[in-house]
């Protein structure tokens, strides 16, 4: 969530762009070509969604396999929860679409996707999805989807739990964790809990951030964990600067949790030079942290650029807290570069890759000044704009990058594409789309 830097409230929510809706199977035989545009010299166009069989607004992280497919969720479109789908879970490689699955009547009741997907040794898939329980009132639950397309619900979390939200991690030895908000304090103050689910089912509270200004609150990313089974995340508020109301709900902090619970926070953000609002995050070989932030940073670049609502906050940051416990900022986007960087990092070498929400050189949507880039940043802090979208390559990034086994890097937009298909959904004038994956080739 986006604040002022001086405390006066929120004024913008860069994740409602990133809608929130979710999940239940049915297999679809269903093949779509997929036509290959070269979009500039650096980015293709994989796949242009439709809103139809093949789903619209893919989010979450991708996936991929050994075998150079890339797997994602999409939160809209499918054959079910007519008129605009439930979404699905599709399988992209060599120059086809596939929908394995269809959302929108596991156990019965209409649910919908919420994040990407994460796969143990077996091949079961995991993900985290909203259920309807009543008009206009859902609770978050955690599905797992066999090869065979069976699909099962592992836990319904209730209403002093929270929703689960962010995206799960899994371990080698499949134990599941990931993060709820609005859970783990009295209900409406929304602090938040983190979970894991065992490969047998079982659910474990691991902790409640009950305390926003000591521990953070309202974790909204997935987690990272390390060989010794610590835990690292982030909260998008809470920290000493938060005032217990939601004029000032803090900048977030990164932490750590240990397997004995121990709990420690690592950063408190300020929402100033070292960012605000804390999203995703990596480690790299040696132990080393590296996070986006979506907002703080160089505020008076970003303002100079009028990067529509992020002009008052700060346009984001990359930073790195490393092994002797030192924080640095490692790049401040200005706008023009990126503006709110989006999911999780991806570290090759010393390179590190991702995606802004907004900023770059092409448009306006939503209060946003730009479609997004892609970007790479070296560890000494050297920036190069990989791409900026234009809306017939996508706009608004709505996932971090990955990497095939081929070297191919992969990400996805939540809106734009410009779809020839008269019955899409998603196609009127401006900017429309129903998002597109894309492929990023790297300077040589």
């Amino acid at each position: 969530m986006m604040k002022n830097n001086k405390g006066t409230g929120r004024s913008f929510s860069p994740a409602s762009f990133l809608p929130l809706v979710t999940m239940a199977l049915a297999m679809s035989p269903l093949f779509l070509a997929t036509p290959t545009l070269r979009a500039q010299d650096d980015l293709h166009v994989q796949y242009k969604f439709n809103g139809l069989a093949d789903g619209a607004s893919p989010i979450g992280n991708l996936l991929a396999d050994g075998y150079s497919h890339v797997l994602g969720v999409a939160n809209a479109g499918g054959t079910l929860c007519h008129p605009t789908g439930c979404g699905v879970v599709f399988d992209w490689a060599h120059g086809y679409l596939v929908p394995e699955f269809t959302f929108g009547s596991l156990d019965g009741k209409p649910n919908f996707p919420s994040s990407g997907l994460v796969r143990d040794t077996a091949g079961d898939l995991y993900g985290e999805m909203l259920i309807e329980v009543a008009t206009n009132s859902t609770v978050g639950a955690i599905y797992k989807i066999l090869p065979s397309g069976t699909g099962t619900v592992l836990h319904v979390f209730s209403a002093t739990e929270g929703e689960p939200y962010g995206g799960l991690t899994i371990d080698k030895k499949g134990t599941l964790y990931g993060v709820t908000t609005a859970g783990g304090c009295a209900p409406g103050n929304g602090c938040g809990e983190i979970f894991e689910i065992s490969p047998a089912g079982v659910t474990t509270v691991l902790f409640h951030f009950k305390n926003p200004v000591v521990s953070g609150s309202d974790p909204q990313t997935s987690l990272a964990v390390d060989a010794e089974g610590n835990l690292y995340g982030t909260t998008t508020d809470g920290g000493p600067d938060d005032t217990g109301n939601s004029d000032n709900p803090g900048y977030g902090v990164l932490f750590q949790l240990r397997p004995d619970g121990t709990f420690t926070v690592l950063h408190n953000f300020t929402g100033g030079t070292d960012g605000g609002s804390p999203n995703g995050i990596a480690l790299d070989g040696k132990g080393n942290i590296f996070g986006f932030a979506l907002s703080g940073g160089d505020l008076s670049s970003c303002a100079l650029y009028d990067a529509g609502a992020f002009a008052n906050f700060g346009c984001g940051v990359l930073y790195e807290f490393d092994t002797a416990g030192n924080f640095s900022v490692i790049h401040s986007f200005t706008g023009s570069d990126g503006a709110g960087p989006q999911g999780v990092p991806l570290i090759l070498g010393d390179t590190i890759y991702g995606a802004t929400q907004a900023g770059g050189v092409h448009g306006s949507t939503e209060g946003l000044d730009g479609f997004g880039v892609v970007f790479q940043i070296t560890a000494n802090g050297h920036h190069t704009t990989l791409h900026s979208f234009t809306g017939k390559d996508g706009l608004l990034p709505s996932t971090g990058l990955i990497q095939l086994p081929n070297g191919d890097i992969y990400g996805a937009t939540l809106f734009g594409g410009h779809s020839s298909v008269s019955t899409n959904p998603c196609k009127t004038n401006g900017t429309a789309g129903c998002g597109v994956l894309y492929k990023i080739l790297l300077p040589k």
